[in-house]
């Protein structure tokens, strides 16, 4: 900690506590992000003239704001080098200063301290939370998907399975993440299904299904076994390979001893444990190697691109991208349906450079 410390005007834009209908009682001083530069720095939340923009998805203005632009999602939508200066998301790589591998399960605190720190240490307390299961498997989502209906679906031809969010609703819990990770270490599965599925988009669900101690059946990120240890759950690749995920699952229930093998896992694979347990500590690199330049300093787009070379672009260019990642930002917020997103930006694309073309055409005649 520095014994003086520099005075930063930040402003957080775009992320669902923002939203006046939303009752969530996160906002940014929950997280580990303002946590860190409070630890460093004299935080000023300035809504009319930031220094800094911390933004998410759900910003479709951030090109109005001449400041440094740091984009954090926790979503399946990544952020764009044109548009940030840096960038926090799930994507795992590496480019200069400008961007940082962070999954959402680090970006709260609860998390972070508490429910991550469970999932690293549940192989070591499996025979001690063998003797909490009293349930066959529960799935708590909030969010409807063809997939999650699915499993639902043919899980529950089986065994009862216990449902406390709103995807087949039968039973009720308190709100919060410390309760949903007690419920399902009640649970011998449970249910950890993405919104999507997309490389390196790994969230929460699998990380409180470790934590509670359960064999999580998931399905999502395709290189889930990048990270985490595919001996511990049960991985489903997509629907066609539900029913034969049932069967696996089936055996499993009805054999304690490779149940107990599977609790005894770790849930990180070997090799990943320095990824994890650096995540905070590279965070705090990340941000203070920003955050100690002077604002003008701290700028990146526009001149560290590949080959550090932007050609600008045209007005009716800017102007497409502009629209699309509004309509995108929307679709996300209010529906989560990013396939119908893609498709219909890649319409509204075409669509417009179509239109300009003609335009011009038009105009040389």
């Amino acid at each position: 900690m520095r014994e003086s410390k520099k005075t930063i005007k930040v402003k957080f834009v775009g992320f669902w506590w923002w939203d006046s209908t939303n009752d969530s009682t996160f906002t940014y001083e929950y997280t580990y992000l303002m946590r860190i530069l409070r630890k460093h720095y004299n935080v000023v939340v300035d809504e009319k003239n930031p220094d800094f923009v911390i933004y998410s998805l759900w910003e479709s203005d951030i090109e109005l704001y001449d400041a440094v632009r740091i984009f954090y999602s926790g979503e399946n939508c990544s952020g764009s080098l044109m548009q940030a200066d840096y960038i926090i998301d799930f994507d795992d790589y590496e480019y200069m200063d400008r961007h940082l591998w962070l999954p959402n399960y680090f970006f709260f605190e609860e998390y972070a301290d508490s429910i991550t720190e469970g999932m690293k240490k549940k192989h070591l307390v499996a025979d001690e939370m063998l003797k909490k299961k009293n349930a066959f498997c529960s799935l708590t989502s909030s969010h409807e998907t063809d997939m999650r209906l699915s499993i639902l679906k043919e899980l529950s031809k089986y065994k009862h399975v216990d449902c406390p969010g709103s995807v087949g609703h039968n039973i009720d819990i308190p709100n919060g993440s410390f309760a949903v990770v007690d419920f399902e270490s009640k649970h011998k599965f449970s249910v950890a299904f993405e919104h999507h599925s997309r490389a390196d988009y790994i969230t929460e669900k699998i990380v409180q299904s470790f934590a509670a101690c359960t064999v999580p059946v998931y399905w999502g990120a395709a290189n889930v076994d990048k990270y985490f240890n595919p001996e511990a759950m049960v991985i489903i690749k997509d629907e066609d390979d539900i029913p034969s995920a049932i069967e696996r699952i089936k055996a499993i229930d009805n054999d304690d001893e490779l149940y107990l093998h599977m609790l005894k896992q770790p849930a990180i694979l070997p090799g990943m444990e320095e990824k994890f347990e650096n995540a905070i500590p590279n965070l705090e690199k990340f941000l203070c190697n920003i955050f100690d330049q002077e604002p003008e300093e701290a700028i990146r787009r526009g001149t560290h691109t590949h080959n550090n070379y932007m050609p600008k672009k045209s007005d009716e260019i800017f102007y497409i991208e502009k629209k699309a990642n509004y309509l995108k930002s929307r679709l996300y917020a209010d529906s989560f349906k990013a396939k119908s997103a893609l498709a219909i930006i890649k319409w509204l694309t075409k669509r417009d450079i179509k239109k300009n073309k003609q335009e011009k055409k038009d105009d040389n005649r």
